[in-house]
């Protein structure tokens, strides 16, 4: 066996088919790996492309040869030998190009032959092209230490530009973690996103890189790293070290008061008194009043009633439009359907056996319609939402086309379901309208799982729903029917379409 049958059989035997899109002319390559990379050839390889570009010169000697026949005969083959002419032409180039010498000279010698100093010295300009700074503490030292080394480069180019940082530590202490701390600790004034997450022990021991001997709680220890700037700038704060029930009461609350402006919070479960304080309403403090993200991780793995009260309190105080109290004798609920111009708020008084119906909420609705709704009373002993809508229909005979038939869905819709009350009304999914063509569950789902990871457990058995007024009734926290006992706690979400604020109503079957 002659040296290059002997390479042949060698790389052939070695080299996996690869997985790109080759060219068709070099389908059938000696050395497809070489196209799918660009690494330089081996010596056996630079022999085997010689051989082979060698052999399909030869080729092509022999196509011109036919061709030259193929005219003298005047034969109709001479298009067919120009095609396979052009294929060995196409893979001659192609396998010509893999031997040329920038192929083989190293990355750092090309990198400084191509770049261009005007450019290199527009990028180190641009400070937001240097914000983001991420250092994983568990890859290998010598990596870590090019990483430190370059955490140091990127807040000097980042120059006052707002820093998004995040650290993170693997399962055991490293000390390079105190290094990375050191250096962007005198950039804190700049904190726009602050993420860390490290074993407990390494972040109770702050104090070995500051001065006057730290607290030794890591929130504590963040306090007063954000007392020394102005801190408010900060708009991303994730704290993932410390174990729940760690924390002193009171420590999260004296942090978010150092950073009012947070609007994505990820935290372990703070005590009861934290939770209290950022329930919006409740409490004379207004923490983060801007927050739209908040995740809390519990490891305890066991639930306290307290604690579930104050986690729903805050959802309903954050998520759900303030509305004005309802009167203690007269609770109200609200019955919503959509009309042309505006959306009709049904209110159900509940007295012992009626029902008196309210205004439309706009001024351009026909005015006959208005009266008929002031005047209008139904009695409420059995299928009283049913009875009150055909009374509105059949009262008001100036409604436009549009308004006729969007009410007439809503009386076959009730009709249909047989609804005697707002209750089954409310605690029925099918109150949704249009589930299938929006997808409410999946986008309440989708905003629950970016909200509070706690609550998601009970995602299954979750009500949802959008409104208004998109959807038929609206339940206000405080109606007895959201009231139930822990076990059998369900929640009602929704969305505002005007404003996108999200709401969360608690409700609850017996």
């Amino acid at each position: 066996m002659s040296m290059i049958d002997e390479l042949k059989s060698r790389v052939g035997s070695t080299i996996r088919p690869t997985k790109f899109h080759l060219h068709p002319t070099v389908k059938h390559s000696p050395v497809p790996r070489l196209f799918a990379c660009n690494d330089p050839p081996s010596e056996s390889e630079r022999l085997l492309i010689l051989h082979t570009v060698e052999n399909r010169e030869k080729e092509i000697q022999d196509i011109d040869r036919r061709m030259k026949l193929s005219e003298w005969s005047c034969g109709s083959s001479a298009g067919q030998w120009a095609t396979k002419k052009s294929i060995r032409e196409e893979f001659i180039r192609l396998h010509k190009l893999l031997l040329s010498p920038i192929r083989v000279l190293p990355t750092e010698i090309c990198n400084l032959c191509f770049t261009i100093r005007s450019w290199r010295a527009i990028v180190l300009s641009m400070s937001q092209l240097w914000d983001a700074i991420t250092i994983d503490f568990s890859q290998p030292r010598s990596t870590l230490l090019a990483s430190l080394k370059y955490l140091q480069i990127m807040l000097g180019r980042s120059s006052e530009q707002l820093l998004r940082i995040s650290l993170i530590s693997g399962p055991t202490s490293s000390s390079a973690v105190f290094e990375a701390l050191a250096d962007v600790m005198p950039a804190c004034e700049r904190w726009e996103e602050f993420a860390i997450s490290a074993p407990y022990d390494v972040m109770a021991a702050l104090d070995q890189i500051t001065t006057n001997g730290l607290p030794e709680t890591l929130i504590q220890d963040l306090k007063l790293l954000l007392k020394r700037s102005t801190s408010t700038r900060v708009k991303k704060l994730h704290l993932l070290v410390t174990p729940s029930g760690a924390v002193p009461p009171g420590s999260i609350t004296e942090l978010l008061e150092l950073c009012p402006e947070v609007i994505d919070l990820e935290l372990p479960l703070p005590p009861r008194k934290d939770l209290s304080n950022l329930i919006l309403g409740q409490n004379p403090i207004h923490l983060v009043p801007g927050l739209r993200y908040l995740t809390f991780h519990n490891d305890v793995f066991e639930w306290n009633p307290g604690v579930t009260q104050r986690l729903a309190a805050i959802a309903s105080s954050r998520c759900e439009p303030r509305t004005p109290p309802a009167s203690p004798s007269c609770p109200s609920r609200h019955l919503r359907f959509p009309t042309e111009d505006a959306c009709l708020d049904a209110f159900a008084v509940l007295h012992d056996v009626r029902v008196g119906y309210g205004r439309i909420y706009s001024e351009d609705v026909n005015e006959t319609f208005c009266k008929v709704l002031n005047t209008l009373d139904a009695p409420c002993e059995e299928n009283w939402v049913l009875k009150g809508l055909q009374n509105v229909k059949a009262a008001a005979t100036k409604l436009t086309p549009i308004f006729t038939q969007r009410l007439s869905y809503v009386i076959e819709f009730s009709e249909d379901a047989e609804y005697e009350s707002i209750e089954t009304l409310y605690l029925n999914d099918s109150a949704i309208p249009g589930n299938q063509e929006h997808k409410f569950k999946e986008r309440g789902l989708q905003a629950l799982q970016q909200w509070c990871k706690i609550l998601l457990e009970d995602a299954p058995n979750c009500k949802w729903g959008f409104e208004p007024p998109s959807s038929l009734v609206y339940v206000p926290t405080g109606d007895p029917i959201r009231q139930s006992k822990l076990q059998s706690l369900k929640m009602f979400f929704g969305l505002d379409m005007a404003s996108e604020s999200l709401q969360c109503l608690i409700s609850g079957e017996d």
